[in-house]
């Protein structure tokens, strides 16, 4: 029987690596776990232990990464094509068998685990794990995904959603939220239907800013890649003769007289390294939707430094207030301000 287990668990070692994909269940890999901790010298564990080791050896030697971290002009485009061929992210499954089945020491990162696994299986050194670590070090950025209908498709649930119909879409969402421990600890307060209708409230206005700049080519970051980025939309402008990385984070309201937006922790580190860096501009876009009658307003804010927005075009100000309970950066409008 234990052979017979070992055997399914190679089986799911080579469907991840081909298929991403394997159909093992959470006990059956604890006991994997198990077996092979307590197995170490069994032929079928160095077998199975020997396969992980050689896909995980080949996942960063086929990559190229050459192309990509070799150019240096355009910092944020170099991170947005890497996430898009990295290894953790596209080969979810086999990263998950690796480490659900391997005795793996707490609180490290998952590609030291590897480096670590791949030396103790004679692989002395993968070039592009190196690299990989390195870059990953200096731009640690996981891009979790939410799932985004298409822009009709995400007005029609708000509207349904108001008029008291709750699909298939919201109870993913809430399941999501319960499944997910950081944010039912940072975020999920018992409240699903908010939170659901702010996400696509937030949806919506990124979907109306990014048909906003189509004529720029703009990447679709939180849709296409993650939320981890810290912001939204990612385009490439001219700007006084010169080429320059706009970074476009979205803040929506249905509220005509909301006079203040927040900022994440992540969204504030990112916005803090664009002000010294002369080739990349945070820039917040806020937008007012109304979306029963169609009807949105926008208008673009960037930052003079950390704690100052101001309207691009115009002589509006969002200054710094204060830092939420979840540290949220808060941002006020200027003349709304007692203090000023």
């Amino acid at each position: 029987m234990d052979k017979n287990i070992i055997e399914e668990y190679i089986d799911a070692i080579s469907d991840a690596y081909t298929n991403k994909e394997y159909n093992l269940n959470s006990d059956t890999l604890r006991y994997i776990k198990s077996y092979m901790l307590y197995h170490p010298n069994d032929p079928d564990v160095i077998k199975a232990k020997t396969l992980l080791s050689f896909y995980l050896s080949n996942i960063y030697t086929d990559i190229n990464l050459t192309n990509i971290l070799d150019y240096n002009d355009l910092k944020y485009k170099k991170i947005i094509d890497y996430f898009k061929i990295d290894p953790l992210r596209i080969y979810t499954n086999l990263i998950s068998l690796f480490n659900t089945t391997i005795f793996i020491p707490e609180g490290s990162y998952i590609e030291n685990n590897i480096n670590w696994f791949l030396k103790d299986m004679g692989y002395s050194h993968v070039d592009n794990l190196d690299k990989s670590l390195k870059f990953t070090k200096d731009f640690p950025i996981k891009g979790g995904k939410d799932p985004y209908g298409t822009f009709e498709e995400e007005k029609e649930r708000y509207l349904n959603f108001q008029n008291g119909i709750k699909d298939n879409d919201y109870y993913n969402f809430v399941k999501d939220k319960k499944s997910s421990e950081l944010c039912f600890n940072r975020y999920y307060e018992g409240d699903p239907d908010r939170d659901y209708l702010y996400k696509k409230l937030g949806n919506i206005g990124e979907y109306y800013t990014y048909n906003l700049l189509s004529e720029y080519n703009p990447i679709f970051v939180a849709r296409d890649l993650g939320n981890g980025f810290g912001y939204d939309i990612y385009t490439v402008a001219n700007i006084d003769n010169k080429t320059v990385e706009l970074l476009i984070e979205v803040k929506s309201t249905s509220n005509p007289d909301k006079n203040y937006f927040s900022i994440t922790d992540t969204e504030y580190k990112v916005l803090k390294d664009t002000l010294s860096n002369d080739k990349a501009e945070y820039i917040v876009c806020l937008v007012y939707v109304d979306v029963k009658n169609n009807i949105y307003k926008h208008v673009y804010y960037r930052p003079i430094d950390d704690k100052t927005f101001i309207e691009i075009n115009g002589n509006r100000k969002y200054i710094f207030d204060n830092t939420d309970q979840y540290g949220n950066y808060i941002f006020k409008e200027k003349q709304k301000i007692m203090s000023i």
